[in-house]
């Protein structure tokens, strides 16, 4: 990984290009800052010629741009010990004694009021 050890504008890194109404293209530079890394995320991944170009004397300013630095390894998650889980006391509450239920009532049934009794012997009709 490349660091930056001078702020420079990346003359190879145009953020815009737009057409004006006269034909020009205005251009603007990527501004890389003292530690920043090289080359930014979204660039266009630079030749290795650009790259030795710029970490050594041989660019516009005559002075090495950037450094290779060993990028630090993560670091790697220690998992915690296992134990087993420890037992949850529940809190013991003071039994009262519960009275039993007595058992519901039933409603009072009524007997069906007795009918009178039909006449069985019928008069026979036309005699």
């Amino acid at each position: 990984m490349y660091i930056v050890t001078k702020p420079f504008y990346d003359l190879q890194d145009v953020t815009k290009a737009d057409h004006t109404k006269d034909g020009d293209i205005p251009r603007e530079f990527w501004l890389y800052k003292a530690g920043d890394v090289y080359p930014r995320d979204g660039a266009i991944p630079p030749s290795e010629q650009r790259i030795r170009e710029l970490a050594s004397d041989s660019n516009k300013q005559g002075t090495p741009l950037i450094a290779w630095v060993e990028p630090e390894p993560m670091p790697e998650p220690t998992p915690e010990p296992v134990s087993a889980p420890e037992p949850v006391e529940e809190p013991v509450e003071a039994e009262t004694p519960v009275e039993p239920k007595k058992p519901a009532k039933k409603p009072a049934v009524k007997a069906p009021a007795k009918r009178p009794k039909r006449n069985t012997t019928a008069r026979k009709k036309g005699t």
